[in-house]
């Protein structure tokens, strides 16, 4: 293994691991990403002339409903993990090592599951601008909590693509 391959804090941190894989691959050459930005501007023309009351009420429905259905998908993607990590045994660890192919394996379980968190903290903060702030400024936390749940949910679909492909390739190794 060459010196630079060496796991370390540098390479296992998350920001660390988004420098390998790039944030680029997350976000400006991914799909999901373009997905959830166009449905985010579809949703933002849709709903832009809604009146004050409508717009409290999807802004309490979607924190009364959503924070359960995100901690769901992170609660499946943690299981993903798991499951990929069971199905993983020691010698694959040795050449998913070699050019931090582990790395840029995990790291999207890492990434979705941070999508959905900054997801349920965003929807808290709704709760808390439902009692306190203007119509505008809940406005503008529905459409970044729409984007984010749409990105989030795109984002997962992919990883599952992924894995599938990755859990492939992994059982052509152990052959």
């Amino acid at each position: 293994m060459k010196r630079d391959e060496r796991v370390n804090y540098q390479n296992t941190s998350f920001l660390g691991m988004l420098r390998i894989n790039k944030i680029s691959s997350l976000t400006v050459k991914n799909l999901g990403f373009y997905l959830g930005l166009i449905l985010t501007i579809i949703f933002y023309y849709y709903c832009r002339n809604l009146s004050n009351d409508l717009i409290r009420k999807l802004a309490d429905y979607m924190t009364n409903v959503l924070p359960s259905v995100s901690a769901t998908l992170l609660g499946i993607i943690i299981a993903g993990l798991a499951i990929i990590v069971a199905l993983s045994t020691g010698n694959i660890y040795n050449h998913l090592l070699e050019n931090r192919t582990l790395q840029k394996l995990l790291f999207p379980f890492w990434y979705a599951a941070s999508l959905w968190g900054v997801l349920i903290l965003l929807l808290l903060v709704l709760k808390v601008l439902l009692l306190i702030s203007t119509m505008k400024v809940i406005f503008i936390g529905i459409i970044l909590i729409i984007f984010f749940l749409n990105y989030a949910l795109f984002g997962t679909m992919a990883l599952i693509g992924n894995r599938i492909r990755i859990m492939i390739y992994l059982a052509q190794i152990k052959r």
